[in-house]
């Protein structure tokens, strides 16, 4: 472990795994009690997620159901409010702190196991996304928890082991289809390493697959009713069309990896990768752990670097890659010759942690440091809610409608409480998201709408109605030359389109 190990802890009576527990349960503290003062309003994202937990079912059209149980579970006990619908996010954080630990010791010793779960538990898209609500929160847990069970079971072929690695593996995949990485990352493991090949022909591990599928079969029998809505969408979102060189936006990627791991780790991960590979072994006594570890993560970052190059790819695409790699990096630094990078890179996340906690923390300080348009998306929504509403009881409207769907989920959540039904504008028919399969314009609906649009003059949407009159523009400043915007207009008698057909009837 790092040399200056005894700086930073003094007695040689340090106890690991007691001293992980109190800093997690701390940080779990700090962190919800930042969620009870937090002044941001839901994201986008957010905001539809907790639409989705208020009808609870085995799928949505853009991602499994995992993230709206969630929600639904934590408001079901707490209420609806924002810090509610987001609290579930530092308490599964703070349980993957505590199994990283478990990895750690088990593969190298507990100290290594310490310190992973420390540099785990503080890196800045932890800290980050312990202050939202994200479907990679439950999907990280997860796989801790099937990396851990992988472990044991080689380890001893346990059958509970292989049971655990199943629902885990199963329970990941209805978090998020990112989960499969998990099984191409051990298939590749079982089969380029020597000494685990026999694995691929334990029929307990058959187990681990067959407890996975029944656990992901609802999810599966959903998609089949609705067209395969989710598997079609998150095929789509790697966006293979058009220029399919795009140095920069890989760049862009590998920078933002920084930003997720850390300006210290990422290069470190890199550097102890390229020498491992290379053939420096470090010893026999840390290479089968080593070896492991990167076959859980460098493949998750290979594929993601790929997907940028050929498209794009956002920086939380390669968030799995960061479960091994944390403790790979940290052993690797730990046994290096430069072991105070891990003190240092720790100062660095707990430094910015700090400044992000002042921003939320001290009124008035986002703006004074210049900071807001950080925050734009989480600011606003609440402001239009309000006036949405108010402009609402200024007529018998039959329905609310959004022509976005990002403002729609806003709508869902900010524009309560309320009698009339919010509704969609489907443009084409053809269903492309949630709320255009879930909520479009009925005609019964159509008789005097509200419309919240983000275009100026939606001249199409206006030839499918009598008559269409601007209210106003909503306009609310959340950051530098940066507002959250939208259109009112009294939409009345919707007419249908086409021959006949209406948004939510049955379409080719």
């Amino acid at each position: 472990m790092p040399r200056d190990t005894h700086l930073i802890f003094g007695s040689r009576r340090f106890d690991p795994w007691t001293s992980i527990l109190d800093i997690a349960l701390v940080l779990l503290i700090i962190r919800i009690l930042i969620l009870l003062i937090s002044p941001f309003n839901l994201g986008p994202d957010e905001a539809q997620y907790w639409s989705w937990s208020l009808e609870p079912d085995f799928g949505y059209f853009s991602k499994p159901p995992m993230i709206a149980w969630l929600i639904g579970a934590s408001t079901f006990v707490f209420g609806d409010a924002e810090w509610a619908i987001r609290l579930t996010a530092p308490v599964l954080h703070t349980v993957t702190t505590l199994i990283i630990f478990q990895i750690g010791s088990l593969l190298y010793n507990p100290r290594t196991g310490f310190w992973s779960a420390l540099t785990f538990a503080t890196l800045p898209s932890v800290f980050f996304s312990s202050g939202l609500i994200t479907t990679d929160t439950p999907l990280l847990l997860f796989w801790s928890v099937a990396l851990y069970s992988l472990i044991r079971f080689e380890r001893g072929g346990d059958i509970k082991w292989a049971g655990l690695m199943g629902l885990a593996i199963g329970l990941g995949l209805m978090s998020k289809y990112a989960m499969v990485y998990f099984i191409l990352c051990m298939a590749l493991y079982l089969v380029l390493t020597k000494e685990r090949r026999a694995m691929l022909v334990n029929p307990r591990l058959l187990l681990a697959f067959f407890v996975a599928g029944l656990v992901v079969l609802p999810n599966v029998l959903w998609n089949m009713s609705s067209g395969f809505a989710t598997f079609t969408h998150t095929a789509a979102n790697a966006n293979w069309q058009g220029d399919m060189f795009n140095p920069g936006r890989m760049l862009d990627f590998l920078i933002g990896q920084m930003g997720v791991f850390g300006p210290v780790l990422f290069p470190a991960l890199l550097v102890g990768a390229f020498i491992k590979l290379r053939g420096d072994k470090g010893g026999n006594e840390t290479w089968p752990a080593d070896r492991m570890l990167m076959f859980f993560s460098l493949p998750i970052l290979a594929i993601a670097t790929t997907q940028g190059f050929l498209s794009r790819a956002n920086a939380n695409w390669a968030a799995t890659t960061y479960i091994a790699a944390t403790l790979f990096t940290v052993s690797f630094l730990a046994r290096s010759s430069r072991p105070k990078l891990l003190s240092a890179s720790l100062g660095i996340h707990l430094a910015l942690a700090a400044g992000f906690y002042v921003l939320v923390g001290v009124p008035g300080a986002i703006e004074a440091t210049g900071a807001s348009n950080a925050f734009k998306r989480v600011r606003g929504w609440d402001e239009i809610g309000a006036t949405v509403l108010a402009r609402a009881e200024d007529a018998p409207y039959t329905a609310i409608m959004g022509d976005n769907r990002l403002i729609t989920a806003e709508l869902l959540y900010y524009a309560r409480p309320r009698i009339l039904p919010i509704t969609y504008w489907d443009a084409d028919l053809h269903p492309v998201h949630h709320y255009e399969l879930k909520i479009p314009l009925q005609p019964s609906q159509g008789a005097r709408v509200l419309l919240v649009s983000r275009v100026r003059e939606p001249k199409d949407m206006f030839e499918n109605f009598e008559s269409a009159t601007f209210l106003e523009t909503v306009e609310v400043v959340t950051g530098i030359n940066k507002s959250q915007k939208v259109h009112l207009f009294d939409l009345t008698n919707y007419k249908g389109r086409g021959e006949g057909a209406a948004p939510g009837e049955p379409h080719d």
